[in-house]
């Protein structure tokens, strides 16, 4: 029959196409290009909650400005009929960029850095500053964890180690975010506490070894040292670190701080004991010292204002461990 060689009739698109990514951080662009069969003579994308939001280009591209899970369906269509595709894209929080400090001579840097389940060795010095964010702690909120930083050398009293946690991930370090800092010779060891209002995910650690002065975070250092950045992966969760006995530890809160010298120290324990607590300076000097009992939510007055203006530590003690806090006392 005639009919068997007329034209071919139309088939109705399958439509497909690819994506340069799925996986990107806000503001990158994904590239979306038609793959479609069976000659498609219209497009349209949808994109929700991207920019921008559709197109009816047969290509075209796509960036998200908010972090998040979204869906990309391309709609292929032609005289005979349409067809549709989709797929799923997890956009993440741009990180934070941050400032990269220099250091100018190599008489002395950070040989080991251990915090949680993180320990990382070097034994170069690398122009002042080594980017190790390919190695992350993980830890929780409302847990504590020991710092402890090696020089290569430590025996030196000139030698001062600071380290900062990026808590809210907002790109720098802030001195609330100090979580450490020695002047004088070795060991460089202490107990980090992750604040309950830590931002979850990864954040950054900075740890900075300086002589004779006590390093900025950011700044340039004409003398010896060397700086180190490492990831910390924060989740959510109360339970405490591997040596934890029971719930006997107290809850440790100072405030205000920083003040004048009159701090409240609020202590809170299930069970009857006794902590010492001692104030110690920046040169490792214990200049205070006391004994408390302590039983359910307990507050104590530390009247340091006999002290110069500056930074102090902390330590309360109990049977089964020590914590540690910064404290600043201003004029």
């Amino acid at each position: 029959a005639s009919h068997l060689n007329g034209p071919a009739q139309p088939v109705a698109p399958v439509a497909n196409f690819t994506a340069s990514a799925t996986t990107v951080n806000t503001g990158q662009v994904i590239t979306l290009t038609d793959a479609s069969t069976h000659q498609p003579t219209a497009w349209n994308w949808s994109m929700t909650g991207g920019s921008p939001a559709s197109s009816s280009q047969q290509n075209t591209s796509v960036s998200y400005s908010v972090a998040g899970t979204y869906t990309i369906t391309l709609t292929a269509s032609n005289g005979a009929g349409s067809d549709s595709h989709s797929i799923t894209v997890t956009v993440n929080d741009a990180p934070p960029s941050y400032c990269i400090p220099t250091t100018s001579l190599d008489y002395n840097w950070i040989s080991r850095v251990a915090f949680a389940n993180l320990d990382v060795a070097s034994n170069a010095w690398n122009n002042g500053y080594t980017d190790f964010t390919g190695n992350t702690a993980n830890v929780s909120t409302g847990s504590t964890y020991t710092l402890t930083v090696e020089p290569n050398v430590d025996y030196w009293s000139g030698i001062d180690v600071q380290a900062w946690i990026d808590w809210n991930r907002d790109g720098t370090f802030s001195s609330s975010e100090r979580v450490y800092a020695r002047r004088g010779t070795g060991p460089y060891s202490s107990n980090v506490s992750v604040p309950t209002n830590a931002v979850l995910g990864s954040v950054r650690m900075r740890v900075r070894l300086a002589y004779g002065k006590s390093p900025d975070p950011c700044e340039s250092d004409t003398y010896m040292g060397e700086t180190e950045d490492f990831l910390v992966n924060i989740s959510s969760g109360t339970a405490g670190p591997a040596g934890w006995v029971g719930q006997k530890q107290p809850a440790l809160s100072v405030f205000p701080n920083p003040s004048n010298g009159q701090f409240t120290l609020e202590l809170s324990s299930p069970a009857l004991q006794t902590v010492s607590v001692y104030v110690l300076s920046l040169e490792g000097k214990m200049v205070y010292q006391k004994s408390i009992s302590t039983e359910g939510l307990t507050r104590h007055s530390l009247d340091l204002s006999h002290l110069s203006t500056g930074i102090y530590f902390l330590k309360v003690a109990s049977p089964d461990r020590v914590q540690n806090l910064e404290l600043t006392i201003l004029e």
